[in-house]
Protein backbone atom coordinates (compact mmCIF):
# COMPACT_ATOMS: atom_id res chain seq x y z
CA UNK A 1 0.00 0.00 0.00
CA UNK A 2 1.09 3.46 -0.77
CA UNK A 3 1.31 5.86 1.77
CA UNK A 4 -2.27 7.06 1.47
CA UNK A 5 -3.73 4.25 1.97
CA UNK A 6 -4.08 3.04 -1.64
CA UNK A 7 -3.04 -0.07 -2.96
CA UNK A 8 0.02 0.23 -5.43
CA UNK A 9 -1.71 -2.28 -8.24
CA UNK A 10 -4.81 -4.61 -8.63
CA UNK A 11 -5.69 -7.55 -9.58
CA UNK A 12 -7.63 -8.25 -12.49
CA UNK A 13 -8.75 -12.02 -13.84
CA UNK A 14 -8.65 -12.21 -17.63
CA UNK A 15 -10.78 -14.72 -19.74
CA UNK A 16 -9.88 -14.99 -24.02
CA UNK A 17 -13.10 -15.86 -25.76
CA UNK A 18 -11.99 -16.58 -29.49
CA UNK A 19 -8.97 -17.47 -31.70
CA UNK A 20 -7.20 -14.86 -30.08
CA UNK A 21 -5.90 -16.79 -27.79
CA UNK A 22 -3.42 -17.88 -29.94
CA UNK A 23 -1.56 -14.58 -29.94
CA UNK A 24 -1.51 -14.26 -25.74
CA UNK A 25 1.67 -15.60 -23.87
CA UNK A 26 1.34 -19.72 -23.76
CA UNK A 27 -1.83 -19.37 -25.52
CA UNK A 28 -3.87 -19.39 -22.38
CA UNK A 29 -7.27 -18.86 -21.91
CA UNK A 30 -7.25 -17.38 -18.53
CA UNK A 31 -4.90 -14.92 -17.01
CA UNK A 32 -4.47 -13.31 -13.32
CA UNK A 33 -2.31 -10.30 -13.92
CA UNK A 34 -1.93 -7.48 -11.31
CA UNK A 35 -1.37 -4.08 -12.41
CA UNK A 36 -1.60 -0.62 -11.80
CA UNK A 37 -5.16 0.06 -10.14
CA UNK A 38 -6.00 2.82 -13.02
CA UNK A 39 -5.16 0.63 -16.01
CA UNK A 40 -7.11 0.21 -18.66
CA UNK A 41 -7.56 -3.13 -20.74
CA UNK A 42 -6.09 -1.43 -23.60
CA UNK A 43 -2.64 -1.13 -21.12
CA UNK A 44 -3.21 -4.85 -19.60
CA UNK A 45 -2.80 -6.13 -23.06
CA UNK A 46 0.10 -3.95 -23.92
CA UNK A 47 1.80 -5.18 -20.43
CA UNK A 48 0.98 -8.49 -21.83
CA UNK A 49 2.86 -7.63 -25.67
CA UNK A 50 -0.79 -8.15 -26.73
CA UNK A 51 -2.08 -6.24 -29.96
CA UNK A 52 -5.01 -4.34 -29.03
CA UNK A 53 -6.72 -4.86 -32.15
CA UNK A 54 -7.40 -9.06 -31.42
CA UNK A 55 -9.67 -7.83 -28.80
CA UNK A 56 -12.89 -6.46 -30.09
CA UNK A 57 -14.77 -5.87 -26.91
CA UNK A 58 -14.56 -6.48 -23.64
CA UNK A 59 -17.41 -7.90 -21.30
CA UNK A 60 -17.64 -7.33 -17.59
CA UNK A 61 -20.37 -8.46 -15.44
CA UNK A 62 -22.63 -9.24 -18.42
CA UNK A 63 -22.38 -5.69 -19.79
CA UNK A 64 -20.06 -5.10 -22.96
CA UNK A 65 -17.09 -2.48 -22.80
CA UNK A 66 -14.80 -1.35 -24.71
CA UNK A 67 -11.14 -1.46 -24.70
CA UNK A 68 -10.44 1.84 -22.41
CA UNK A 69 -12.59 -0.12 -19.52
CA UNK A 70 -10.84 -0.06 -16.52
CA UNK A 71 -11.64 -3.47 -14.27
CA UNK A 72 -11.82 -3.11 -10.21
CA UNK A 73 -9.59 -5.13 -8.49
CA UNK A 74 -10.52 -8.87 -8.63
CA UNK A 75 -12.69 -8.18 -11.83
CA UNK A 76 -13.12 -10.80 -13.97
CA UNK A 77 -13.28 -9.71 -17.82
CA UNK A 78 -14.13 -11.66 -20.89
CA UNK A 79 -12.09 -10.42 -23.60
CA UNK A 80 -13.61 -10.69 -27.18
CA UNK A 81 -11.67 -11.53 -30.00
CA UNK A 82 -13.50 -10.46 -33.79
CA UNK A 83 -14.04 -13.25 -35.93
CA UNK A 84 -11.84 -14.95 -38.16
CA UNK A 85 -12.19 -17.32 -41.35
CA UNK A 86 -12.96 -17.30 -44.88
Amino acid sequence: MSETGKRDSKKVRLFVHGHGIEFFPGKESRFEVEVAPEASVNEILDSLGVNRSLVMFVVSKGVRADRDYIPADGEEIMLVSPPSGG
